[in-house]
This record gives structure tokens, C-alpha cells and sequence, in this order.
């Protein structure tokens, strides 16, 4: 599989020659490197410009400013990668990043789109596991659509197969200003609604940088009045690709199968999916079969683990 890295940038000339020589330190280098500066201010386009000259699979578009899902959007739309990897210029891989996703890829075919933990440098200094190790998460169509269930991390941890973003992409302008520092929940959300099966890879391989300049945790404050617009326009977002995919409440109909690709289900996500079922307007007699059959599958999965 042809594999590229996506690099979005704005305004973080120091950092964004650290982000490219990590990729160039790759101990599986990619097919294509492509960087998007996002009309920066700062001389990041000269820099780039001189870091990436013996680069012959690096690539660098320069646009107006118009946001980071404006800048991965043209990303996407210029690579030519099956395997899609997404660094912020202030971030960086560890060397192994790339091949520890190529082996989960190569491994099980039918996977979709990874994340992987990741270790916060800078002002913040930990390690941030999703979940205790790695996990087949599986197919979330429906707790995407119904519960904007985030299946997700932060855009440097995820590496996505083409095929489940070009049903959606590029996705409308009109989305570039809300969305203009979260492009992670856009790509998580899409990859979801198209059918992708995510893992989830404990292994840290992304150094995430937490800076007074971040563009997105030095300035989003987590308010109330942010929560319910950020809620707001998930809605929006979500149900807009949710019809451009033409997609109908019908296929909850199909919540068992989708329950079936999740490894070691969990009671919350058992009860997720019921609540799906009135929320998707099913009649009173399908809900109650479809939720004694997932319980029954539920029970089924936790005996075979004690076992």
C-alpha cells in the first residue's frame, strides 16, 4: 500500500522542521510527504521551503488562511497515498510510528483507521492511553451518528485508509471556520460514518507539543456556552455527512452486526447501542428483540473471556 504523511501548518516555524525530519526519520519512510502551509505569517514557508529540498517525495502547497481542516482538506485532496497519516507541524512521529501502524494494517486487512497513544511534551509531560491496551474498536456507524461517539485522539495519532474519506472529501467550505482548529473530530467522524473498523494501538509513537501557542489548547477554554456550541456543531457536521452518504435511521436494523466487530465489548457500549434504537425511532417490539439479541452476544463475549 502507498503510504503518505500530511503535515498542516500555521504560524509554527519552530517547530514544523522538527515535525518533517521526523518523518524523514521514519524507520519505514513514506511514499509522499505533502505540507500544507495555511498562509502562515512567519517565514514557516521559508523554512519549510529549505528543510525539504533533498526531499524528492516531499511536496509543499502553499494557501490562503482559511484553517486546519481547510489545510488538511487539500492535503487529502493532493496526496495519492492508500494509507493516510496526519502530523501537526508543532507535533512529531517517533521513528517507528509509521511501520507500528503498517504492521496492525498488514496484520488485519480488514482495519480501517488507527490511533495511537501518544506522549505529551512541553508544558504538559505525560503519556495518554485511550484505553489499559490495544483494542479492536470496531465498525461505528451508528454510535457515530447517534451518540457522536469520538473513536478518535488528536490528528497526529491517526493513520486512515483513502477509501474511507473520499466518499466525504473535500468537505464544504462552509465547515473550514467552525471546525478551523478541530479537524481531528471531522476525520474521526467521517472515517466512522463510512464503515471504517478502528483500532486502537497502546504503543506511543506521537510526541503531542502542549505550548501557549497551540492553536487549539491555547485557546479553546472548555466553558459551558463552548461545550453546548461545540455540541451544536457536531450535530451539524455529522448529520451533513450523514446525508451526503445517503444514508437512512433504517440502519440501526443492522446494530448487531456492528456490535459483532468490537472486541471485548463493554457493558456501556451494550447500553449505547440500546438507547441508539429508540433514538433511531424503531417501534417498541423490534428495540426489545434487537436488545435481547446484542445482550445475548454481549454475555456470549464476556464467557469467552473468563474462559
Amino acid at each position: 500500500m502507498k503510504t503518505s504523511v500530511l503535515i498542516n501548518n500555521y504560524n509554527y516555524a519552530p517547530y514544523v522542521a522538527e515535525a518533517i525530519q521526523s518523518v524523514v526519520n521514519q524507520t519505514n519512510v513514506p511514499d509522499e510527504l505533502i505540507i500544507v502551509d495555511d498562509g502562515s505569517s512567519d517565514g514557516s514557508v521559508e523554512v519549510i521551503r529549505k528543510h525539504i529540498a533533498d526531499i524528492p517525495y516531499a511536496k509543499l502547497i502553499v494557501t490562503k488562511n482559511k484553517g486546519q481542516l481547510s489545510a488538511v482538506n487539500e492535503g487529502i485532496m493532493a496526496s495519492t497515498g492508500d494509507l493516510l497519516f496526519f502530523l501537526d507541524s508543532d507535533d512529531c512521529y517517533n521513528p517507528e510510528h509509521i511501520d507500528n501502524c503498517l504492521n496492525v494494517f498488514n496484520d488485519k486487512p480488514h482495519i480501517g483507521f488507527i490511533y495511537t497513544s501518544h506522549e505529551r511534551i512541553g508544558k504538559d509531560q505525560s503519556v495518554h492511553h485511550t484505553f489499559s491496551q490495544s483494542r479492536q474498536l470496531g465498525v461505528c456507524v451508528l454510535t457515530t451518528r447517534f451518540h457522536h461517539a469520538y473513536l478518535g485522539s488528536i490528528t497526529s495519532t491517526m493513520a486512515i485508509k483513502r477509501k474511507y474519506l473520499t466518499p466525504l472529501f473535500p468537505i464544504n467550505e462552509t465547515f473550514y471556520t467552525t471546525w478551523k482548529t478541530r479537524a481531528d473530530s471531522v476525520l474521526t467522524w467521517g472515517a466512522g460514518l463510512t464503515g471504517a473498523c478502528k483500532y486502537f494501538l497502546k504503543e506511543p509513537s506521537v510526541l503531542y507539543r502542549i505550548h501557549k501557542t497551540n492553536h487549539f489548547t491555547g485557546t479553546f477554554k472548555n466553558t459551558l456556552y463552548d461545550q453546548i456550541s461545540y455540541n451544536l456543531a457536531s450535530e451539524q457536521i455529522i448529520n451533513h455527512m450523514w446525508q451526503k452518504l445517503n444514508y437512512s435511521n433504517l440502519l440501526a436494523y443492522s446494530s448487531l452486526l456492528e456490535f459483532s466487530s468490537i472486541e471485548r465489548p463493554t457493558a456501556g457500549e451494550l447500553r449505547g447501542y440500546i438507547k441508539l434504537f429508540e433514538m433511531a425511532g424503531l417501534p417498541l417490539r423490534k428495540r426489545t428483540s434487537l436488545a435481547f439479541r446484542l445482550y445475548k452476544k454481549y454475555r456470549k463475549n464476556r464467557r469467552g473471556l473468563k474462559n
